[in-house]
């Protein structure tokens, strides 16, 4: 499913959930109600931030789009259809990953640095997203030191 087709997708569930017109939405996640309607009618925009998904799911009580898609069981356990992950966005996991990490431990081995970002990449494929966040990272950071998987 192309990005755009699932956010207005994404939109259209949380306006269901929620009874709010899309400048309602908007105004309640606190967007301009002008981001929304030009996102819904200019096919040139292709996608909505990660800060926009954020606050849109929190509207519904997610604590953010990952949240929402786990929740909503909009995963793809068997990667069937797998999003490919470019090399300059894998670069930018690692990148970022290194940053989160020498924040959160004071320090980390290259080693485990690569299976992080390896991790966030795979579960950024069980997403079917290629917008790998600082949240969505701390979420596998966080799940990887729960399961002793951190060295």
């Amino acid at each position: 499913m192309a990005l755009r087709k699932k956010h207005i997708d994404f939109i259209d569930q949380l306006r269901e959930k929620t009874g709010l017109s899309l400048s309602a939405l908007a105004k309640s996640a606190g967007l301009s109600d002008s981001t929304l309607t030009r996102f819904f009618i200019k096919p040139e925009f292709k996608r909505l931030s990660t800060a926009s998904l954020d606050k849109l799911s929190k509207v519904a009580g997610f604590e953010s789009y990952e949240d929402y898609l786990l929740e909503t069981h909009q995963t793809d356990d068997n990667y069937e259809h797998k999003v490919e992950i470019n090399d300059a966005t894998k670069f930018s996991v690692y990148e970022s990953v290194k940053v989160l990490l020498s924040k959160k431990l004071g320090s980390a081995k290259p080693s485990t640095i690569s299976d992080v970002s390896q991790e966030v990449i795979l579960y950024a494929q069980k997403l079917k997203t290629d917008f790998i966040s600082d949240s969505l990272i701390m979420y596998v950071i966080e799940s990887m030191e729960r399961d002793n998987k951190l060295l």
